[in-house]
């Protein structure tokens, strides 16, 4: 796991913007793993929207999520994961022979939607009836500051 946020620090720094003299600065927060979902049975086709702010350790003004996700009890799929209020083009993950007793599992950083204290934070969808685990293991918070740039 300290490998994944390594990579995933470089890659939040590497995503560091400025405009109009502001800079975004994200910093990257692992957590420890805590299930947002437990099996959760999805209908193929519908979203099933999930609080992620305020829970687990994951504070309102967080920006994205690092998931875990497990499948079980599917033969053969795809989850989609995106922000409250947009479409399933964001991250995805294909699983296969989730039959078994040990789930399938992935990992994902999804960006969350709507405001801080919306219920809703973002959707999973399932392209197959399956059994889905969420297990958040880490955050992003974007700061604006103001840096005298041009």
């Amino acid at each position: 796991m300290k490998t994944i946020f390594t990579f995933l620090i470089v890659l939040v720094t590497a995503l560091v913007s400025t405009a109009n003299a502001q800079q975004i600065i994200s910093s990257a927060h692992a957590i420890r793993p805590c299930e947002l979902t437990y099996s959760t049975p999805l209908t193929p086709g519908i979203p099933y929207g999930i609080e992620v702010r305020g829970y687990c350790g994951v504070p309102y003004n967080a920006s994205a999520v690092f998931l875990s996700l497990k499948a079980g009890n599917s033969p053969k799929g795809k989850f989609w994961l995106y922000p409250y209020g947009e479409t399933h083009a964001n991250s995805q993950m294909n699983y296969q022979d989730a039959v078994s007793p040990d789930p399938v599992s992935g990992h994902a950083l999804v960006r969350l939607g709507g405001g801080s204290y919306e219920s809703t934070n973002m959707w999973i969808e399932a392209t197959s009836a399956v059994n889905a685990s969420v297990i958040v293991e880490g955050y992003i918070v974007d700061v604006v500051v103001d840096c005298g740039c041009q």
